[in-house]
Order: structure tokens, then sequence, then C-alpha cells
């Protein structure tokens, strides 16, 4: 029931975010993340004290198929977690891999400042993560608004189909899945960088834009 919810409200033209959690590897997805109609956050960091000059998955970061017929894989994971199976990194033994994969994608989680009762603190964990992205996608939503479109609603698709938009992330584990070339249940599609969210962000307006031809096209059709 909870996913048929989810999916309408991306239907109408809500993005439902969620953190993938901070269990690392775990053979029981989370819910919601594990709902095939989110977009579900992992976290990356440069190691535990920041030393690193690279990023990896944080070990925290949940990620893997989940257990439930329920939440099935969605098409648009189809393709990414094919050529996920044709990699050779560490998983574990057994999973259901047509069952939805968590994350979709993964942001940096470590060492978040914030500011908090008018001081500055720190934070991390997937759900540092996981409203950060909330708030690209609200850009995104910004520009397509003042375009005259309606909202991104469900981003998967659109996330999917631009993976290369997103800096692969190919180091670190979450002590089950290895980040590994292209996506994988540990990073999934990678995380942004510099020119990400503008590459998103023009997609989805060409996106719409088509979509809106199409329209106009079939009402023409119509009319004549």
């Amino acid at each position: 029931r909870m996913n048929d919810e989810m999916a309408a409200l991306g239907a109408r033209g809500a993005t439902i975010v969620f953190a993938s959690g901070d269990s690392g590897y775990t053979p029981i997805q989370k819910f919601g993340a594990g709902s095939p109609w989110v977009t579900a956050v992992g976290g990356i960091w440069n190691g535990e004290i920041g030393g690193d000059s690279y990023l990896s998955v944080d070990d925290i970061s949940t990620g893997g198929f989940s257990s439930l017929s329920a939440n099935a894989q969605g098409s648009y994971q189809k393709d990414a977690v094919a050529h996920y199976l044709t990699t050779s990194g560490t998983r574990p033994r057994s999973f259901n891999s047509s069952n939805r994969c968590v994350p979709d994608l993964a942001l940096f989680d470590n060492g978040v400042d914030v500011r908090l009762n008018g001081m500055n603190t720190y934070t991390g964990g997937t759900s540092a993560a996981a409203p950060a992205l909330s708030g690209m996608f609200s850009l995104i939503n910004d520009a397509l608004l003042n375009a005259g479109h309606s909202p991104l609603g469900f981003a998967n698709p659109l996330l999917y189909q631009n993976a290369d938009a997103f800096q692969d992330i190919t180091r670190g584990d979450n002590n089950g899945f290895a980040a590994v070339e292209g996506y994988d249940p540990a990073s999934g599609l990678g995380t942004f960088d510099t020119t990400t969210l503008t590459k998103l962000r023009d997609a989805a307006l060409s996106a719409k834009e088509a979509a809106a031809r199409k329209r106009a096209a079939r009402k023409a059709d119509v009319i004549v």
C-alpha cells in the first residue's frame, strides 16, 4: 500500500527522497528507501578523519537488494543492475537481483557543518546526505516551474537515463558490497561533481519541453 501511495505522489509531482540508512550492508533494506518509487541516498566520504585524497563509500552507508518481492526492481534500474552483475567486486554470497537495489546515488555524509541553536556543529550519516539532495532537486524544480513546466516528480528515470552526469565512486565498501565501475549497491550511480546538477537540470528541462511538444502535436491532430 505504501508503494502505491508513493507512486501516486510521484505522478502528482512530488519527489520523495529517503536516506538509505547508517547500518552498512544489511540483507533487508530499510523502508522507505527500499521502495522502488523513491530516490534512496547513500553516503561517501574521504576517510574517517578526512585524510584521503579521494572519495570512497562511507562504510556505514546501507545498501543492497531488497528482500521483499513487493519491492520489485524498477524498469529504470534494470540496465544498471545488469551491468553491475558483470563486475567482480566483493559482494555477499546471495541476494535477489530481481528486487529493488539501494541506493540510487550517494552524497558526502561525513562532518557536515550545520547550524543548531545558533551555533555551528557537525553531523553526518545518510540523513545528512538526503536533505542535501532534496535541496538540489528543489533547484531543478525551480528551473522547471520558471519555464512553465510541472515539477520533477519521481526522479529515478531521469537519474538513470543520465548516469554519465555522475562522478563514479570506485573505492570503498559498505561491509557487504564494494564500489565498482558504474552502478553498484554501495554508492549507486555515484555522486555529484561540479557539473552534475546543471546536467540534470538541463536534461529535465529538455524532457519536459519534448513532452510539451508531443502534447501540442496530439492536440493539433485532434483539431484537424
